[in-house]
């Protein structure tokens, strides 16, 4: 069980009883508790509402009837109702009951609103569409600044069109703004219905062209053809296809984003060139290569684009003739995008792209020389900086001679740059094995103080003391722009305006009430700046913990310590650290860690990568949960949870996504026993790829490989989970851990 939640040993405001009555005893309704009162915690409201305990039930109802603070009865009868909606089988009645402890809540003042809106929902998700409507018709004009009025305002256009109640219906759209593929078909149904035809003719068609690829467009195409006697696609403009075209790509549909972007090049001559650009670009990501390539070459050679399309014409080009392994094509395209936009996104896109192929073909030679031409048309970019370090990381590997000056560099004209670390510590090396160790000692010294949270800092630190090389607070002559991150700034507490809200929001965390706490919480979060102090941050921090909300809770952190990653543990409390890397699912992550033989420590660091915590993550590889799993490699591990099929819902459950995780990671690691790096790398990339890149390369080391990954996104991942992996080792006490085939 998260610690932060456990009912002993309680680390955080919102789950300790004093804090809980201290909460209470601040609302103006709340007189003082009685000494009899039943007392129950956070612990209790958790058991019942996610576990269905009997003994916390039997706990509340006894605070319920008996408690003498109007607002903790008013809440313990809010958390008995939760925990009935979420009780799989509905005994007769249960509506009822839910509806009485409910209308109970709703006489404190600060629960009135949530509990209305919680009423609503329970009914309407029990199909009582009758009731849910008249518990929610009267919300707007009661609460009209509840943070719960837009949710419950589309609750009620959802109960009034089940309820065929079409003006009640037509009313609540209007209030929330009719807008998206389902609020356009129920606003042209309810229009139809109440006659209105031409009103649900203009939804039916804004349905159809904006949202083509949406489950409710066939269904609007046959009305508009019933209205108006002909089908929308015989008489369509070259402007309506590309409409149609432009909601095909953004739905992912890219075969009939293609189809839609050919018709509308026929309508529309004018505009013909662009549109087969268009969909020369819809057929690549459809998986096009051979097709497109012909439409683009005939497109260049017809020579009707303006010059930044055919800017973009080219870049597309350099993409394709990549997936055709046409390097001379590559190379063609890339010389007449240079003449075309020597300085434009194009020609930087178009050279990144060439240099991942060169990469991937393990042709080393023609990738620096890619990046060095990045890094010349582009020094002022990010993207130029990035590019400078890659050209000079491939001298290093390539042992050329200027590989010490290429490095040197880097870091004196990017001092703030991300590969710092990276570049000191190869220089380190460098000049140790050429025998200039006092060099190797300033810069493996420099690295290891100035970035202590990175991995290469990290690995820094651990050569120096491997080479019994003394630590030096001397910068090298090249690194002297270096500096020291400053430490966070605490500045001002919130603003005394949003006290109210923040009252609220601890109310319901501290009665596990965390759906109802996020709603309330949410206008707050929209109305701050970026960037916050870390007075500002930390108790919104630690309110999204105790909400459930880790992602947010760390991001929060993060923006008011952006540079946390060069901090040393003592510039923070432990309380900080904690919040900027939870560690919910401990439990589960060690029982996992243990079964399988691997650390729990690299457990933590891989799923804050994966997903920061957000067990309903779904990435667009359509990996799913807490350690990001596709379906087909969590059926391949589903004995580990003793399952026939691995279904979409079991990933996104905690108990079931960490085994089925655990077991892909172990598997990984014994492929690849010598070092933690090249499974990590594997479970990102798939070991498939890994052991191509070991066997095209002869690394001498986990951290040479780990640098010279293709895939800068694989590069980047492996870095962030093995440096997470330290820091949880370091803040939550872990001792070092590795799978029995890597000892």
């Amino acid at each position: 069980m998260n610690p932060v939640l456990r009912r002993h040993a309680l680390s955080t405001p919102f789950v300790l009883c004093s804090a809980l009555i201290l909460v209470w005893s601040t609302c103006p309704c709340t007189p003082a508790i009685a000494a009899s009162a039943p007392a129950w915690t956070r612990t209790d409201a958790r058991a019942w509402i996610k576990n269905g305990s009997s003994q916390a039930k039997a706990q509340l109802q006894a605070s319920a009837k008996h408690d003498h603070n109007p607002t903790r009865k008013c809440l313990a009868n809010f958390v008995l109702a939760v925990g009935e909606t979420r009780r799989v089988s509905h005994a007769p009645g249960w509506l009822s009951a839910i509806a009485g402890e409910l209308h109970t809540a709703r006489r404190c003042a600060s629960l009135a609103d949530a509990a209305t809106w919680t009423l609503g929902q329970a009914q309407f998700a029990a199909h009582d569409t009758t009731e849910a409507e008249q518990t929610l018709t009267a919300f707007g004009r009661r609460y009209p600044e509840s943070p719960f009025i837009t949710s419950a305002i589309w609750t009620l256009a959802r109960a009034a069109q089940a309820n065929k109640n079409w003006a009640v219906e037509l009313s609540a759209l209007h209030r929330n703004g009719i807008s998206g593929p389902e609020p356009l078909f129920m606003a042209a149904e309810a229009e139809r219905q109440l006659g209105q035809k031409q009103l649900a003719l203009q939804y039916y068609r804004r349905l159809f062209w904006e949202f083509p690829a949406s489950w409710g467009a066939p269904d609007a195409q046959r009305w508009i053809t019933v209205l108006t006697g002909s089908d929308p696609l015989s008489q369509a403009s070259g402007t309506q296809w590309r409409e149609r075209a432009e909601g095909f790509m953004r739905a992912g549909r890219y075969a009939d984003a293609a189809a839609s972007f050919d018709r509308a090049a026929q309508l529309w001559p004018g505009e013909q060139a662009m549109l087969t650009l268009a969909q020369a670009r819809a057929e690549f990501l459809a998986g096009g290569g051979a097709q497109p390539a012909a439409r683009l070459k005939a497109l260049l050679a017809a020579n009707e684009l303006t010059r930044g399309e055919r800017a973009q014409a080219l870049e597309l080009q350099v993409r394709i003739a990549r997936r055709l392994n046409d390097l001379g094509q590559v190379q063609r395209s890339l010389v007449r995008l240079q003449e075309t936009a020597p300085h434009s996104r194009w020609l930087l896109d178009g050279l990144l792209e060439a240099a991942d192929n060169a990469l991937l073909q393990n042709d080393l030679l023609l990738a620096q020389a890619h990046f060095d031409r990045m890094a010349d048309w582009f020094p002022d970019t990010s993207a130029g900086a990035t590019a400078e370090w890659r050209a000079a990381w491939f001298s290093y590997r390539l042992d050329q001679p200027d590989a010490p000056t290429r490095m040197e560099r880097y870091i004196s004209d990017h001092p703030n740059g991300g590969a710092v670390p990276d570049a000191l510590f190869w220089r380190g090396l460098w000049a140790y094995g050429h025998g200039e160790h006092d060099l190797a000692a300033q810069c493996w010294s420099a690295a290891a103080r100035l970035f202590p949270g990175s991995y290469f800092g990290e690995l820094a630190a651990r050569s120096r003391l491997q080479h019994g090389l003394p630590a030096v607070k001397t910068l090298p002559a090249f690194a002297a722009g270096l500096r020291a991150a400053p430490g966070p700034s605490h500045g001002r507490p919130l603003p005394a305006r949003f006290a109210p809200t923040l009252s609220r929001a601890r109310l319901f965390a501290s009665a596990y009430l965390r759906q109802q706490g996020r709603v309330v919480l949410l206008p707050l979060l929209r109305q701050l700046p970026y960037r916050l102090s870390l007075t500002e941050a930390r108790p919104l921090a630690e309110l999204e913990r105790a909400l459930g909300n880790y992602p947010e809770s760390a991001v929060l952190m993060e923006r008011a310590v952006p540079d946390f990653l060069r901090l040393p543990y003592s510039a923070l409390s432990t309380r900080d650290w904690r919040l900027l890397y939870p560690f919910p699912y401990r439990q589960l992550i060690e029982r996992a860690a243990q079964q399988n033989d691997v650390d729990p420590a690299l457990i933590g660091g891989l799923i804050r990568q994966e997903s920061l915590f957000n067990r309903t993550e779904i990435s667009r590889a359509h990996a799913i949960g807490l350690m990001q799993l596709l379906l087909g490699t969590a059926q391949f591990h589903r004995r580990v949870i003793d399952v026939r099929r691995v279904s979409v819902a079991d990933l996104r459950r905690p108990e079931m996504n960490i085994p089925l995780g655990v077991a892909e990671l172990q598997s990984l690691m014994v492929q690849f026993p010598r070092a933690p790096e090249y499974a990590v790398a594997g479970y990102n990339a798939g070991g498939n790829r890994v052991q191509q890149w070991l066997a095209q390369n002869n690394f001498t080391s986990p951290a040479e490989f780990t640098e010279s990954i293709p895939f800068q996104q694989t590069r980047a991942y492996v870095q962030a989970v093995l440096r997470n992996e330290l820091a949880y080792r370091h803040i939550y006490h872990l001792a070092l851990r590795r799978t029995a085939a890597a000892r």
